[in-house]
């Protein structure tokens, strides 16, 4: 008798319903607990439509619109962030736009509400032509409130805009702060060990990144030795510990290319290159988030572009090799991503907005089998 093998469960698969529909050229999207029930939602960032859409989670990987869905911008939405920004407990959602120094804030009732009529609009620079590819929400000065971060192209910086916990924020010592030529999605994290959190901006026009240090009233100084080289046209970095010594290190990825440039921390503030990189990832790449997504105890990358979504597993010594099945399909133009576990079942999951038909595509994990 000839026993047949059993067959593999694949990495990721998509959910029931995916890809769900969103507005009009969904250039971003988030998950999180926008209305309080513990279980995680997705919302979308729509240029075409300026305006988000919220699909509420069933915690089990299920998903349906919001009742409010979509939510008013009054700008182009290009970027966006869920995290509480007014100091009330409950999240928020900040949006930027791609030819606009504004950056707006709709204000979260913890029910799933958000308060369009009530959306504050920031300056976060007031010269030069508008053209930013970034945002963060982070705490930069260690008062517990969560800062802005954009970037500004034209003008070759970066704005820092510091909050007071109920909704205002001023510019930080400094601000907008020189950076390379060309910076576009920058990452925030703690470098070089002294507590507090630092900037890496890559620079597309260079082929470089900026490291900028943070100080305790939310000013930033260059490294030493900064920028760093990487490969040509770096679009996103992004900071994690990939080799498992503690200290963070850096992914960028790439314009017009596959390839990922991975540099290792010294947790001083300074970076080399990693043995093998950059890395192929088969799939040319955005945004990288980071996870362990077949559970072996190692942080993994995760990116996604044109219509795809490429995994690549790390080994912990910094060294990364592309899934089996990867990349994974998914909508058109799926240059928004985010990672997750939607389903509840200790596996991450995958998100991505799909601008050029108009969705959000949804692959359940199964690194657990």
């Amino acid at each position: 008798m000839t026993c047949s093998a059993q067959p593999q469960v694949p990495l990721f698969d998509p959910a029931n319903g995916s890809p769900f529909p969103t507005g009009d050229r969904p250039q971003d999207v988030v998950v999180c607990d926008i209305d309080g029930d513990e279980s995680p939602d997705i919302l979308t960032a729509n240029t075409g439509s300026d305006d988000v859409s919220v699909w509420v989670g069933d915690g089990g990987g299920g998903f349906r619109p919001a009742t409010a869905s979509p939510v008013g911008t009054g700008i182009a939405s290009h970027l966006i962030v869920c995290a509480d920004l007014t100091g009330d407990g409950h999240p928020d959602v900040a949006v930027t736009s791609h030819d606009s120094h504004d950056v707006v804030i709709l204000p979260g009732d913890g029910e799933g509400g958000l308060g369009a009529a009530a959306r504050l609009r920031i300056a976060a620079s007031s010269s030069g032509e508008p053209h930013n590819h970034g945002l963060l929400a982070v705490d930069l000065d260690g008062d517990g409130n969560l800062d802005i971060v954009t970037t500004n192209q034209e003008e070759q910086s970066v704005s820092v805009l510091l909050a007071d916990g109920a909704g205002g924020f001023t510019p930080a010592p400094g601000s907008p702060l020189p950076v390379g030529r060309m910076p576009y999605l920058p990452a925030a994290g703690d470098v070089d060990g002294d507590g507090r959190l630092d900037l890496a901006i890559p620079n597309a026009r260079d082929g470089d990144v900026t490291i900028l240090l943070g100080k305790a009233d939310g000013s930033f100084s260059v490294a030493p030795g900064s920028p760093y080289s990487v490969e040509s046209r770096p679009y996103f970095a992004g900071l994690a510990d990939l080799n498992g010594d503690s200290e963070l290190d850096l992914v960028t990825s790439h314009a017009d290319t596959s390839l990922l440039t991975i540099l290792i921390g010294d947790g001083a503030g300074g970076f080399v290159s990693a043995p093998g990189s950059p890395v192929d990832a088969e799939n040319r790449g955005y945004k990288v988030r980071f996870g362990d997504v077949n559970l072996d105890g190692q942080i993994d990358l995760i990116t996604s572009g044109g219509a795809r979504v490429a995994v690549l597993l790390g080994d912990g010594q910094g060294s990364f090799a592309p899934a089996p099945g990867s990349p994974f399909a998914t909508g058109s133009g799926s240059w928004g991503l985010a990672v997750a576990d939607v389903d509840s079942d200790g596996d991450l999951d995958i998100v991505t907005s799909n601008s050029d038909d108009d969705s959000a595509s949804v692959l359940l994990g199964h690194g657990s089998g």
